[in-house]
């Protein structure tokens, strides 16, 4: 991931794991909010081996100051999971290349989170989706 963000030459970065995959119009339904914002968040749906799934999707699709009256919106991506990993985001390459974020290097458990974490310190506007367009796999 670290490579992938020195070599970027767009505006905005994702992360999509090997064994994931995207619904087809991902980037366009995600590319169709970014305007004024710094981070964009989708819905997933985590896909078990047993054939099980679990949609976890934000409520609206919409933007929102982070420390105003908005708190709840914040608090529900918490609460839906969708703030924890890279995926299903799109980030700001310049917001990651300013403050030179990238992950840990040999931390193989929590480096997304910490990275995740470490973006949102420089985020004022959040876009959300109200679709599940990323299939997040998950091995029982």
């Amino acid at each position: 991931r670290n490579i992938g963000i020195e070599n970027a030459k767009g505006d905005w970065i994702t992360f999509v794991d090997a064994d994931d995959w995207l619904e087809p119009n991902y980037l366009a339904a995600m590319a169709d909010i970014t305007t004024g914002t710094d981070l964009v968040v989708s819905g997933q749906i985590r896909e078990f081996d047993n054939g099980k799934t679990l949609v976890y999707k934000p409520d609206l699709t919409e933007t929102f100051t982070i420390c105003t009256n908005k708190a709840n919106q914040f608090n529900e991506l918490n609460l839906r999971f969708l703030l924890y990993a890279p995926h299903e985001k799109l980030f700001r390459s310049d917001i990651i290349k300013k403050n030179n974020l990238e992950f840990q290097v040999g931390c193989s458990y929590g480096e997304e989170l910490q990275f995740v974490y470490a973006y949102l310190e420089h985020v004022k506007i959040i876009g959300t989706v109200n679709q599940a367009l990323y299939h997040y796999r998950i091995a029982n």
